[in-house]
């Protein structure tokens, strides 16, 4: 037997169904099928099948590994499986192994595998007004304000849309979020994006190409302006305000650059965990390699802090310019940086005329 929760999920300019089921099994510990139709639910016919939770309990567990599936008159489970070895206590996701199903007919689902008397749980199914926008199982989901991308590697995905103009767009093309309110939590990454390569021996990439796991790019036509605001290629943040930090010799940054080459041979190239570039921009005393600030708030430790082993502090060249020189010695100390050296306050002279 079950009961029925239907509520609905706004994203952007549609709004999307969720549609809660709760299930309660016999003493034999089999469960009654649900037939899931516009005559118990308002408006699913037509709708396409997304995502699924299932969430075991509260009271009575069922038994691990049950099954579920979601089949139509001709008895295909339109979930393709994917609901089957379901997990006794965690709640789990899943989404159909083709993309989205559209609802043309009635549904039956059917809960097996169960031994547990009494057991219960919810099913929490979203259906979308949006079609599937690329075929095959390489498919984009839309759960409420989440965009979840499934493909495969031989498969190019291009996923498109128009932002609607306002002071904020917090939702973008595809957007995700979501609230961990646990203690304890292994690592999540809400959007993982990774590239393995892997040739016979070597690997190129062609007409000066490159690899990213992630690129992110603005571009401002040509002969166009602006006047305001910021433009970003990727945006890193991390949002602390009230909070307290206390992770001992861990990170906390809004943009994280990490390399790893253990046995590794390095023979040409510049390599390093963040690279910065600057391309053809015209003479200005406004652009620089590297900037950063922090005007508000309290005085911080430093502008820079580095603990490595390496054979220089600083390895610089001119390019051919004038802001630095290896002959003469400088005249008429001007002034001084303040500088720590092994833990210990040391200060640098600076001199107002150049050799």
């Amino acid at each position: 037997m079950g009961t029925f929760t239907q509520q609905s999920v706004t994203h952007q300019n549609y709004t999307a169904s969720q549609i809660d089921i709760h299930w309660k099994a016999k003493a034999d510990g089999s469960v009654d099928p649900i037939v899931l139709n516009d005559a118990t639910f308002a408006g699913v016919y037509m709708k396409y099948l997304m995502y699924a939770t299932t969430v075991p309990g509260p009271s009575l567990f069922p038994s691990d590994n049950y099954d579920i599936t979601i089949s139509n008159s001709a008895g295909t489970d339109v979930m393709g499986g994917t609901l089957a070895n379901r997990d006794a206590v965690a709640h789990e996701h899943a989404y159909p192994a083709s993309g989205g199903a559209q609802i043309l007919e009635p549904l039956t689902i059917a809960i097996t595998g169960n031994s547990v008397n009494g057991a219960e749980g919810t099913i929490q199914l979203l259906f979308s007004p949006l079609p599937v926008s690329i075929s095959g199982a390489n498919t984009l989901f839309l759960q409420g304000n989440v965009g979840i991308l499934n493909s495969s590697p031989s498969v190019a995905l291009d996923v498109t849309g128009t932002i609607a103009s306002s002071a904020i767009n917090t939702t973008g093309v595809i957007s995700a979020a979501e609230t961990i309110t646990e203690a304890t939590h292994a690592t999540q990454r809400l959007i993982r994006s990774e590239l393995t390569l892997t040739p016979a021996t070597d690997i190129a990439a062609t007409s000066n190409g490159s690899f990213a796991g992630i690129r992110g790019a603005v571009t401002l036509s040509s002969g166009k302006s602006i006047s305001d605001g910021y433009i970003y290629g990727v945006q890193g943040k991390a949002v602390l305000d009230g909070a307290t930090l206390a992770v001992g010799s861990d990170h906390i940054c809004g943009l994280y650059g990490q390399l790893s080459a253990t046995s590794a041979t390095f023979t040409s190239g510049h390599i390093a965990a963040v690279i910065g570039s600057i391309q053809g921009v015209p003479t200005s005393s406004n652009v620089d390699l590297f900037y950063g600030e922090s005007v508000t708030g309290n005085v911080i430790n430093a502008m820079f802090k580095a603990i490595c082993k390496s054979d220089f502090v600083f390895d610089l060249e001119s390019n051919v310019h004038t802001q630095m020189g290896t002959a003469g010695a400088a005249t008429t100390a001007a002034g001084w940086l303040k500088i720590k050296v092994e833990g210990v306050t040391r200060y640098i002279n600076l001199w107002s005329t150049a050799p």
